[in-house]
């Protein structure tokens, strides 16, 4: 199972450059952008499964 300690990180920030950071963050988790892809692939994830298990997280994070 996948885990997202990551994500602790970035839904308590404060500063300005942690805001820009967390922004960031959030849109490249949001994206099936290459990258995303390409790591999801040398991690041997499916990037549909951990797309699927982040939204939740995203969700309350940009509220």
């Amino acid at each position: 199972m996948l885990e997202f300690n990551g994500l602790w990180t970035i839904s308590n920030c404060k500063k300005t450059e942690s805001l820009v950071e967390k922004s960031k963050a959030i849109s490249w988790l949001s994206d099936f952008s290459q990258d995303f892809v390409e790591t999801c692939i040398l991690a041997d994830c499916d990037q549909l499964y951990v797309k699927n298990k982040i939204q939740p997280i995203l969700k309350g994070l940009t509220r």
